[in-house]
């Protein structure tokens, strides 16, 4: 009888419950993509079957009110194709890519904290190679719906302006040194908001020296607009964000580090254990 009882309220729970099975998750699904395509995104997002987590549809034209500003419109195309799945984790945020050929998963984790995006995990997959600069407008999307927050036009344009940048001069100095001015500049931000253009200009050629990167003037201008992005924000914000991230970084670098360190010894002790067994039967025969 006990157990009829027990069935009886778990069922009426699950009854209870919203139509998706995992809310603290949230899929944003390209507007023009198949239906065998969208499997296969939600494959590439760990094998998840459509109908288990919730799902919104970014078309073409929910893209542009988030990227027209900063994006030329034959650039932005018709179709919408990105596609992201975030996850609340109440950790360090992380992001995964996925056939992404443009923006890396450091860029998108550096303008996610810009937005003010954090303790979640990003996929951002396509069935096929795609630059990825929309899907920021899909990680939006879903941090709002999920949290409930609405993220202001200023961090909204700087995280965008962000990975814009980040990712254009990334083609042509290296994305590594990219994110390093960047990052630099976020950190300096409450000198840079004193500065006069023509100070931060030479700031920027500072830095570019510091780091041994060689500048032209469209890249200088691209640094200065940003720079002046960032300081429509709460410095000291940011720059706790950017702390963060950079320890996180780090985690994330010992622990490739130790993984590596492990399997070396793993190989060592492999090949000592075939060294010891080759002579054991050569005395043996």
């Amino acid at each position: 009888m006990k157990k009829i009882i027990i069935f009886a309220l778990i069922f009426a729970l699950s009854l209870s419950l919203p139509a998706f099975a995992s809310p603290e998750r949230c899929a944003v699904i390209g507007a023009d993509l198949t239906e065998e395509q969208i499997a296969q995104v939600y494959e590439l997002m760990g094998g998840i079957k459509r109908g288990n987590v919730r799902e919104l549809i970014m078309t073409n034209e929910i893209e542009r009110s988030y990227l027209a500003e900063f994006i030329p419109d034959e650039v932005l195309g018709t179709r919408s194709i990105s596609s992201v799945l975030l996850t609340m984790t109440g950790e360090d945020s992380a992001v995964e890519a996925v056939n992404i050929s443009w923006c890396t998963e450091r860029m998108y984790l550096a303008a996610m904290a810009t937005a003010g995006i954090e303790n979640v995990s990003v996929i951002v997959a396509s069935p096929f190679e795609v630059s990825g600069t929309s899907a920021l407008a899909g990680i939006y999307m879903a941090y709002e719906e999920m949290t409930g927050e609405t993220i202001s036009k200023e961090q909204r344009s700087a995280g965008i302006l962000e990975l814009l940048t980040t990712g254009e001069l990334g083609q042509e100095m290296g994305d590594e040194e990219a994110l390093n001015l960047v990052t630099e500049l976020k950190l300096m931000l409450d000198e840079t908001m004193e500065m006069s253009d023509e100070e931060l200009y030479e700031k920027i050629n500072s830095l570019a020296e510091e780091y041994n990167i060689p500048l032209n003037d469209y890249q200088r201008e691209k640094l200065k607009d940003l720079c002046r992005s960032f300081e429509k924000l709460d410095a000291d914000e940011l720059q706790d964000k950017v702390e963060k991230l950079k320890d996180t970084a780090q985690k994330v670098e010992d622990a490739k580090d130790k993984a590596v360190s492990f399997w070396d010894k793993l190989v060592d002790f492999i090949s000592a254990v075939k060294e010891f067994v080759s002579r054991l039967m050569d005395i043996f025969g």
